[in-house]
């Protein structure tokens, strides 16, 4: 391995501590291989879009965008590397001639407009719900890349596999302290991570059943969807108004979603939650807690824990289920039979006995008590 290679290696292991690197290291690539730039590439195998493109530039600030929008769909290269042996190289010129060029809008409309003709590629790291995939570019006026290029391509794939194993691992990690995924991942209510654009962030394992039981809630291309546009639209309003995605002051809601099959609908709470990271940013980003209250599936709350953990009467009890099954104080006044009033009061009891201010809070913590599986 030579000096310059050398360097390009610990550069990315540098970049596995900090994502920012990326950009710079790949900048470096391209011009170790006498190309314009180079890309890597993390793709959702599971939601089959891609989770995080990271260029060095050379393709303009609008690209990652683009391609993850609207062009990653029309990609033929992808689909082809990912066919091929874990770090196996291939180029586009070996694989398209100048008759498909011509006709392919992702080389007419995405690449060549940005200065790229010729690509190579490699997946250089698999794993249970991802791929990465590396390439490097050249302009249309350059040559194709060649067999002996290739080869000498695969050392500083192999360690950028490696690099990346190691910043998938830093990034779960750091998941892995954060509290709100940890409470959401033990608790029996369907909960969700979404983003602004409404793009699955996690989902626990009761919120992935739900999912694919046909609830009323699905995912398409990795965003959280509904059956019916009207209620989609009102779910993405939410969801904006929620990660402060439409410019506005961060603000919760809710809504039913109806379900086919005479099943009554379901609950969705939307709350604002702190800036939450992801394998799919390379910085935290605003997210939204999701909430999901289905009439039909009833749990066997943790009453004993509430009234011992946090000395509740046992209205008050009643009042944090009702809150986790994901009813409206209005809705929980009408069933009980009592004032508006007298559920506000008893919130407020709640807040000073579990020690917090706001209802999002109340919800998190009330999570964090182990709950029964549901009963029949």
């Amino acid at each position: 391995m030579t000096m310059d290679e050398t360097g390009l290696v610990a550069g990315f292991y540098e970049a596995a501590f900090d994502a920012t690197l990326f950009p710079d290291r790949l900048r470096q690539l391209g011009e170790f291989s006498g190309g314009v730039g180079a890309i890597l590439l993390l793709w959702n195998k599971r939601a089959g879009h891609a989770a995080w493109l990271a260029t060095s530039g050379h393709t303009g600030p609008d690209a990652p965008d683009a391609y993850t929008r609207h062009y990653a769909a029309l990609d033929p290269y992808r689909p082809l590397v990912e066919t091929m042996p874990l770090g196996t190289w291939s180029t586009s010129s070996d694989l398209f001639d100048d008759g498909f060029i011509a006709k392919s809008a992702f080389f007419n409309e995405y690449l060549i407009p940005r200065g790229t003709r010729y690509m190579a590629g490699c997946r250089v790291m698999e794993e249970a719900d991802f791929n990465a995939f590396l390439g490097i570019h050249r302009a249309p006026g350059q040559a194709p890349f060649g067999a002996d290029e290739l080869r000498q391509f695969e050392a500083v794939g192999r360690h950028l596999g490696r690099a990346l194993k190691v910043y998938c691992d830093v990034t779960h990690a750091r998941l892995g302290h954060g509290a709100a995924l940890a409470v959401l991942d033990h608790s029996a209510t369907p909960s969700l991570l979404v983003d602004g654009a409404a793009r699955l962030l996690f989902a626990n394992a009761p919120a992935e059943a739900l999912l694919q039981a046909d609830a009323g809630l699905g995912l398409q291309h990795g965003r959280l969807t509904t059956t019916r546009s009207v209620e989609d639209h009102r779910l993405h309003r939410l969801l904006a108004a929620a990660t402060g995605a439409d410019g506005r002051q961060r603000t919760g809601g809710e809504m039913a979603v109806v379900r086919t099959g005479g099943r009554p609908p379901i609950t969705v709470l939307v709350t604002p939650i702190g800036p939450t990271t992801t394998l799919n940013n390379l910085a935290p980003v605003s997210a939204a807690l999701v909430l999901v209250h289905d009439p039909a599936r009833q749990l066997a709350h943790p009453s004993k824990r509430l009234r011992a953990r946090f000395g509740l009467t046992q209205a008050e009890t009643a009042l944090a289920h009702a809150l986790l099954d994901g009813k409206r104080l209005a809705e929980i006044a009408t069933e009980r039979g009592v004032s508006i009033e007298t559920v506000r009061t008893q919130l407020r009891a709640l807040f000073r006995k579990t020690g917090v201010s706001r209802q999002a809070d109340l919800m998190r913590l009330l999570l964090a008590v182990p709950q029964q599986p549901p009963t029949a």
